[in-house]
């Protein structure tokens, strides 16, 4: 902005040399053309738009440079914040903070200016809550383990609080279902069929419908056996079978059931004498 000069206030001249032998004047010290360093500051809650030099530390209203001012012009009288007020808690002392140019203060009145690490505590007291790890179903997340105070809402991996993370960091998506298609079969005189639908095995949910949202159960898409037609001899009109084989198949299943029961029988008085 300016060349080197010496200037003496109480005679008010200047010179251009330390030996006082140029005599100049505070227009011919004066650079035809600054190479200033500026920072331009856009107008908000705070101050309003200027342009400042680092180099020279001169303030100017425009950006010409053609209306010089100072520090305290650009302040506002009256500030208009957008202030959020965040209580004390177990991580943080109480303060107000303003989104727009972005300062805290430690009062409401915003008569002491602090910052963002003197309103965090040296010591935190948090109030923590261990959450075991779930595994992930089908139709619900889990979650690895994790600790979380119920105060400041903060989320750590580890009991010693040293790794910090947040609460989508620690969920574990749902898996999903793995379909499987059973066709629709027919009954036939001893045997169920069934109509077309859909599971899954991991959470044994069926389906009638493959886009999944016609939700049944495996008893509804059961359909029954027809049983056997026989004729005067003996034979089923339907699929042949002879009426001594299947009621031979029958008492043969009754026994099978008996002899089931029975052992079951045998197990619990048995456990029953031991204990």
């Amino acid at each position: 902005y300016n060349t080197e000069y010496w200037f003496c206030s109480v005679c008010e001249i200047y010179w251009a040399d330390e030996a006082l032998t140029q005599i100049t004047n505070s227009k011919n010290v004066i650079k035809a053309e600054a190479t200033h360093e500026l920072e331009h500051v856009a107008e908000s809650c705070y101050n309003t738009e200027y342009w400042f030099c680092s180099v020279c530390e001169i303030y100017w209203a425009d950006e010409a440079l053609t209306q010089i001012t100072n520090s305290k012009n650009v302040i506002k009288a009256e500030a208009t914040h957008e202030l959020e007020h965040v209580a004390e808690s177990c991580y943080n002392t109480e303060y107000w903070f303003c989104s727009v140019c972005e300062i805290y203060w430690a009062d409401e009145a915003l008569t002491q200016i602090t910052n963002s690490k003197n309103v965090i505590k040296a010591e935190a007291s948090h109030d923590l809550i261990h959450v075991e790890a779930v595994e992930a179903g089908c139709h619900y997340e889990g979650n690895i383990e994790y600790w979380y105070c119920a105060d400041c809402l903060t989320v750590w991996q580890d009991e010693a609080l040293t790794q910090l993370t947040n609460m989508k960091n620690v969920i574990i998506p749902e898996v999903g279902c793995e379909i499987i298609h059973v066709e629709a079969k027919d009954p036939t005189c001893s045997a169920n069929g069934n109509i077309e639908y859909w599971y899954c095995e991991s959470c044994e949910q069926v389906w009638q419908n493959e886009e999944l949202t016609q939700l049944t159960n495996f008893k509804r898409v059961i359909i029954a056996a027809l049983g056997h037609e026989f004729g005067d001899d003996g034979i089923c009109t339907v699929c042949g079978a002879s009426e001594t084989q299947t009621g031979d198949t029958a008492m043969i299943m009754v026994w099978v059931a008996v002899m089931a029961l029975s052992a079951v029988a045998f197990v619990l008085v048995s456990k029953k004498r031991v204990a």
